[in-house]
């Protein structure tokens, strides 16, 4: 009766050990993201509407189609730095509705893995550089986005493999 009351003891203790188990992988959100299609990026001289940057972009859960166009003297990119106001840029829109404020969202970037841009603040519509005149389709880097809202992390990982790059020669 003890021998048995012993396993009877240990095989509840055992559920009970299961039940309570949570190591249970969490799921991040996935960020709600389309192309920037329509509209002018504003900031500095000379301004650029987001259709000079790309033709046909789509953006559907991750997956970006379409050509992105090189381009020069793209100043509202980065105002600082000259070699990164030239190249290939994705223009994304973020779904705004997702967030409770979005006062209080910040963004960080990650290029083939590392870390690029950090805790940059919310803007629903902006222009990623992927690279230079350079880049070929087949090097395009992989991008993963993460959006933070106090504990709460949304993120998406991009897939480029539908987009053709016009370095102006084919256009």
């Amino acid at each position: 009766m003890k021998k048995i009351s012993i396993m009877l003891l240990a095989a509840l203790m055992l559920f009970a050990f299961v039940a309570c188990d949570d190591t249970t992988e969490e799921t991040v959100p996935t960020l709600k993201v389309t192309a920037w299609t329509e509209g002018n990026i504003t900031g500095v001289t000379p301004k650029y509407n987001v259709n000079q940057l790309s033709k046909d972009l789509k953006i559907e859960n991750g997956k970006v189609s379409g050509t992105l166009n090189y381009v020069e003297n793209f100043l509202a990119y980065n105002t600082a730095d000259v070699e990164e106001q030239k190249g290939y840029y994705v223009t994304f829109k973020i779904d705004e509705e997702q967030f409770t404020d979005t006062e209080k969202v910040t963004w960080t970037s990650y290029v083939d893995g590392k870390e690029s841009k950090k805790d940059q603040a919310f803007d629903p519509e902006f222009a990623f550089r992927l690279g230079g005149k350079d880049l070929k389709e087949e090097d395009i880097p992989t991008l993963k986005l993460e959006f933070k809202e106090g504990d709460e992390v949304y993120s998406i990982t991009f897939d480029f493999s539908g987009v053709t790059l016009n370095n102006g020669e084919n256009a």
